[in-house]
């Protein structure tokens, strides 16, 4: 009899840490990472040859997922108006493994206000130079 896959996974293990502030208040989503751009640029030329150029940009986008009322919004609005360059990690404590950081993060994109019957989340994009990931 094969051997079954079983694995847990508690997302209250993730934390974010940002100009020396570990997050708190996430909404339904906690955190997205991605590549700000491809790692490569393939060019064809007309008769089939193919350069493949590197791309130098290795930074990322973080984006934080924050409910309305989380305390972390106005301290992010704050760090935003101030152009606060810092130091960013988020580590999964599932896997004792950090998912990305880097030494210099600033807010990229300020969320778009909304309200309505329920609660409304704030995405929060971060931009990391040079972010290292293992994810």
């Amino acid at each position: 009899m094969a051997s079954q896959f079983v694995a847990a996974y508690d997302p209250q293990l993730i934390t974010v840490t940002w100009a020396g502030r570990i997050f708190t208040g996430f909404a339904d989503s906690i955190v997205s990472i991605a590549a700000a751009a491809d790692s490569m640029t393939p060019y064809v030329g007309v008769t089939g040859e193919t350069l493949f150029v590197w791309n130098a940009n290795k930074g990322a986008t973080v984006t934080l997922t924050l409910h309305q009322s989380s305390p972390d919004n106005a301290f992010m609005a704050a760090q935003d108006v101030a152009r606060t360059i810092a130091p960013i990690q988020v580590q999964d404590n599932n896997t004792g493994r950090f998912i990305v950081r880097g030494a210099s993060a600033a807010i990229q994109t300020r969320p778009t206000f909304a309200r309505a019957a329920e609660n409304s989340a704030n995405e929060w994009v971060l931009y990391v130079a040079n972010g290292q990931s293992q994810g």
